[in-house]
Parts: C-alpha cells; sequence; structure tokens
C-alpha cells in the first residue's frame, strides 16, 4: 500500500464505541487461531473499552474521523506492557502498525520504563514481522495459556 494518510493521538471517550468495533471485526478474523473463548475476551464491549481507555493510556490511528489502528500502554511495574493492539485489515502494511508501536515505545520512555513487552499468538506472523523489524525479541513462549492458546511474549529493551 502507498503512503497512507492518518493521525494518532490518544484514545478519547469519543472513540469507544469505534474502537470496540474494530476489536470485534479484527479479532473476528483470527478467531480460527485464537479459539471462541478467547476471541470473546478480546472482543470487548464498548463498557470495557471504556474502563480499558480510562485506566491506562491508549492510542488510536484515525483516517477521516474513522479508527484504523489502536493499541494500549499499560505501565507496570517499571515496564510498559502493551496491549490490545490491532489495524484494520484495510490500511495493514501502510504504517498504521508501526507509528503506533512508535507512540507506545515513545510513553514508555517518557515515563522511563526499562522496556516495552507484549504478547501474542505465534501464527500471527505478519503482525510477528513487524514487530522483529522494530527490534523487538522472542523472550518466551507460554504453551495452552490462554484458553489453552499457545501464546509467545516480546520484549524490546529501551
Amino acid at each position: 500500500m502507498s503512503e497512507l494518510a492518518f493521525t494518532i493521538g490518544p484514545a478519547r471517550p469519543k472513540h469507544v464505541r469505534k474502537i470496540a468495533l474494530l476489536y470485534k471485526e479484527v479479532w473476528a478474523e483470527m478467531a480460527h487461531l485464537l479459539g471462541p473463548d478467547l476471541t470473546r475476551a478480546r472482543q470487548a464491549s464498548s463498557r470495557t473499552v471504556a474502563q480499558w481507555i480510562h485506566d491506562d493510556p491508549y492510542f488510536v490511528a484515525c483516517r477521516d474521523k474513522k479508527v484504523i489502528g489502536v493499541a494500549g500502554a499499560e505501565p507496570r511495574y517499571g515496564t510498559v506492557h502493551m496491549v490490545h493492539m490491532v489495524v484494520d485489515r484495510d490500511y495493514r502494511k501502510s504504517g498504521v502498525g508501526t507509528a503506533l508501536v512508535e507512540h507506545v515505545e515513545q510513553f514508555a520512555r517518557k515515563i522511563k520504563a526499562s522496556k516495552v513487552w507484549f504478547d501474542t499468538h505465534p501464527e500471527m506472523t505478519d503482525a510477528i514481522r513487524l514487530y522483529e523489524k522494530m527490534g523487538y525479541q522472542k523472550c518466551g513462549y507460554f504453551r495452552k495459556h490462554y484458553w489453552g492458546i499457545d501464546i509467545v511474549l516480546y520484549e524490546k529493551l529501551l
């Protein structure tokens, strides 16, 4: 995809419904990997999303008032746990994911976190390629972790 115009900023209450819809769409695409229980857990309601963005920083990528990507940054014990990152299928490979990760990293540096870390499904190969290209390294593997689904851990020291 060619250069795409979009903006990234903090998630606000006005974004909640759009974020919940994006989660529903993206995680439905991944249901064959995640299974029904983890898919349902990732398809957060508007109420749950509102609580998430109240509790922790979340960043949204928007194009023409449409939320096309989102990532959360949970500060935990001197680290930042990147959570709930998704990009709309129509906007993948256009820099949105990279920009969201960069925003999480900027936030982590601002609060002087030692690293950014996250978990993902081992078969989400496009996402893993992006993370590894950005300097993230595999640091762990949980077998049968979330509802019996394998999970791989990645980190980037700052």
